[in-house]
């Protein structure tokens, strides 16, 4: 049963949060974009799963009628907020568990089941990973950013500018200073850094590791903040920095706990 689950959850973790891009996200709206997406996770969790027989029909079928059904009603009608997204992402993992329940022999009947039962601990093993590094990288990457976003700055900034008298001293007068631009969702791919370096650092064995990546990330973000005339700017970096770091911790651990569980055997 447990190794049926992970190769459902592998499947949707998968398409939910890698093979999803930006646009497919933004075509869900239609019908063509929400097909495409169940396609993707039928098509996915197909392959995971390896099925030798006709098994495997109906429990594909039916989460794919389920898959289909919660995302159009999210995007439909819950909209893109926290605790819809929340809802989402609950029903599509109660759906598989139950599914696991209902069908538990999927992995014995499949593909996997001709393997030796080393190699098949190796292979969930592997798969455990991949599930703790999506949750942690790619996945908290959604849920920070919904998290903070109630507590954003609504509004910029003051423009700091330079007086004629002195270029060295910033001060309000009529000659604005150029705005700083950085790169394109550079704040999104400095996340998915950071918290795969974490993932990386605790299951290897060496947490002391992450002392030293937060140490790293504050002094480059010591200018930020320092250079802030806007407070509420610099404590929304202070949280979305310990959120990021907290929430790689917690899916470390979680698959650092998970993997015990196969490699023990071995």
């Amino acid at each position: 049963m447990i190794e049926t689950f992970l190769l459902l959850l592998t499947g949707h973790l998968l398409a939910d949060f890698v093979f999803q891009s930006d646009a497919l996200i933004a075509r869900k709206n239609t019908l063509r974009g929400l097909t495409e997406h169940v396609v993707i996770v039928t098509g996915l969790t197909l392959l995971l799963l390896a099925p030798a027989s006709p098994l495997a029909v109906a429990p594909l079928a039916m989460m794919a009628v389920s898959h289909f059904a919660m995302d159009y009603a999210k995007t439909r009608w819950l909209g893109d907020r926290l605790w819809s997204f929340s809802l989402d992402q609950a029903v599509h993992i109660g759906v598989l568990v139950a599914l696991a329940l209902a069908w538990p022999d999927l992995t014995e009947q499949s593909l996997w089941g001709t393997a030796p039962s080393n190699v098949q601990l190796q292979i969930y093993a592997v798969l455990t990973v991949v599930c703790g590094v999506v949750i942690g990288v790619p996945a908290g990457g959604v849920v920070i950013k919904k998290l903070v976003e109630p507590l954003a700055p609504t509004s910029p900034p003051p423009i700091v500018t330079l007086t004629t008298a002195s270029a060295a001293a910033p001060a309000v007068g009529t000659q604005p200073t150029a705005p700083i631009i950085g790169m394109r969702s550079a704040g999104r791919y400095i996340g998915w850094l950071e918290r795969a370096l974490t993932i990386t650092f605790i299951l290897i064995g060496h947490p002391e590791g992450v002392g030293f990546l937060l140490a790293a990330k504050s002094i480059l973000r010591f200018r930020d903040v320092q250079d802030q005339t806007d407070r509420h700017q610099a404590e929304y970096i202070i949280i979305g920095t310990f959120l990021s770091f907290g929430w790689a911790l917690f899916a470390a651990l979680a698959t650092k706990a998970a993997l015990a569980h196969w490699l023990a055997p071995l």
